[in-house]
């Protein structure tokens, strides 16, 4: 899931020429947010009883957020192997 992501990610900056990518996860789903973050997104804040969960109980949403400049110091800084690519 993770080389999806950066793959989407450097789509969307790369190709598509967007500033910032913005997500929206439920804060208990700790495995999203983690993928999230180490993609380079940072959470932006904690929205409390904003969403709501599968039984339509209201649950807190945690925003994350990527900009274009960040994403680039990111790869700039990524170890490169012998071939290019940067390693998993």
């Amino acid at each position: 899931m993770n080389e999806a992501l950066e793959a989407l990610v450097g789509y969307c900056f790369d190709s598509l020429g967007l500033e910032r990518l913005e997500a929206l996860v439920l804060a208990h789903n700790v495995r999203s947010v983690r993928l999230l973050e180490r993609a380079g997104f940072r959470r932006r804040g904690l929205l409390p009883s904003h969403g709501t969960d599968e039984h339509g109980q209201l649950v807190d949403e945690l925003p994350l957020s990527l900009v274009n400049e960040e994403h680039v110091k990111r790869a700039d800084t990524r170890p490169r192997s012998d071939d290019g690519r940067t390693p998993d």
